[in-house]
């Protein structure tokens, strides 16, 4: 049997289970109540009374439920829900919160999900958990497995004409063929979802937003600007949170950065920063990274090394991906400032806080990367990169062909730069 989990955590293995009449009751109970004993006094019963109840199959009686619905101020039928809601509810859950499934065993949770929206003939909720395991794997950088998901999940939600998930899947398989560096396939699913935009009425502005906001990023990445800045400002136009406000009018920002227009760069990025919360640290790192690469462009080293020393001291407020983002900007700034062992001083602290090497191995490679071309590098600077490299290797790549393969390869380069300092 299935025990309910409380929404807005995350799901873990034991709580994929049904869950009883009584246990929904006492969990509804204690979602407003500090224990059973306060509620059955708050009713007039005697707590043994309730906990009687609570055991019998339908739930207890006429009268308490009568007294149970007055006093949360919800329908019974809000409380207790049978397995195929209870299903429904946890997939709705673990959709809301995906980018909190990262970590090996939330894998069998998915997994686990699936296979019940299976045996209940859910086909809406497993196309919801197809792609919800695709975009596990896609946080984890599978991108293959990923991709072939997220197909799966597109074609089952076709086939259920269930227009918005469609645009949203559809969106969302874009977004990860953009990520892989594959334009042309991200815009032709982009192209797709903007056709059902000018057909329907029903999709939801959450995917509206999350649309013209990543095909704007296409476009801007592309060079395209003329294209991306009018997407940009739809997104801008769709957005409810304000940290999606802030990171539409931060992406204008840098249209006009990318375009040598520093002024108005800067202009866009403080009024992105005006619109935050203040406790949105993952949106005022992305916002401080691009003041910080403005900065610097403008020769102003040391009020950009302000905003990038702001965002690395918030280092575990920010996911690992974005704190290699920030190392480049940083480290971009160090060597201009004539300072390159801060740079791998800064490369050595951010390893020794990321949580999973694996996970990141294309932001390692690129870091390493970047201190190699390091000009007039000192060589005790190459000999402490070497030895991480190869410590990379032995930890970290030996069931990954790939990445031992990019490791050996930095692990040549270095060589070659120690051979062409000594002459």
């Amino acid at each position: 049997m299935m025990k309910m989990a409380v929404l807005g955590l995350k799901l873990k293995q034991e709580d994929i289970r049904f869950l009883s009449e009584g246990q929904q009751i006492e969990k509804a109970i204690l979602r407003k109540y500090k224990t059973m004993r306060e509620f059955a006094e708050i009713i007039g019963m005697r707590y043994e009374t309730v906990r009687k109840y609570l055991r019998q199959a339908n739930g207890g009686s006429g009268d308490f439920k009568q007294l149970l619905i007055q006093e949360l101020q919800i329908s019974y039928f809000e409380i207790v829900l049978s397995k195929q809601q209870q299903i429904i509810r946890l997939v709705d859950q673990v959709a809301r919160n995906i980018r909190d499934y990262k970590d090996d065993e939330d894998l069998q949770v998915l997994e686990a999900l699936r296979k019940l929206c299976s045996e209940l003939n859910l086909n809406l909720d497993k196309a919801k958990m197809h792609r919800a395991i695709g975009m596990y794997y896609f946080h984890r950088n599978d991108i293959n497995t990923a991709r072939n998901l997220l197909q799966v999940a597109i074609d089952m939600v076709r086939t259920e004409k269930a227009e918005t998930l469609l645009a949203a899947y559809c969106s969302e398989l874009g977004l990860i063929c953009f990520y892989n560096c594959d334009y042309a396939e991200a815009k032709s699913n982009y192209e797709e979802v903007q056709r059902m935009m000018m057909t329907s009425t029903g999709i939801d502005r959450k995917t509206q937003f999350l649309h013209y906001y990543r095909y704007g990023l296409l476009f801007s990445s592309r060079g395209e600007y003329e294209l991306a800045k009018p997407l940009l400002l739809r997104a801008v136009s769709c957005a409810d949170e304000k940290h999606d406000l802030a990171m539409a009018v931060m992406n204008i920002g840098i249209l006009h950065r990318r375009q040598n227009n520093l002024k108005e760069a800067l202009k866009h990025y403080r009024q992105a920063l005006t619109t935050l919360d203040k406790n949105d640290y993952m949106g005022m790192n992305a916002i401080y990274n691009n003041m910080a690469d403005v900065y610097k462009l403008l020769g102003q080293f040391e009020r950009a090394l302000s905003y990038i020393n702001w965002a690395l001291a918030n280092f575990d407020r920010m996911d690992d991906s974005r704190s290699f983002i920030v190392f480049g900007t940083y480290t971009e700034i160090k060597l201009l400032m004539g300072e390159p062992e801060a740079a791998f001083d800064k490369f050595l602290e951010l390893l020794s806080k990321v949580h999973d090497l694996q996970l990141h191995k294309t932001f390692i490679i690129n870091a390493v990367n970047s201190i190699i071309r390091i000009e007039n590098l000192d060589q005790s600077i190459l000999d402490g990169l070497k030895d991480v490299v190869i410590k990379l290797i032995h930890e970290t790549a030996k069931e990954n062909e790939e990445y031992r393969l990019k490791l050996t390869t930095c692990l040549g380069s270095i060589c070659l730069r120690k051979k062409a300092i000594r002459g």
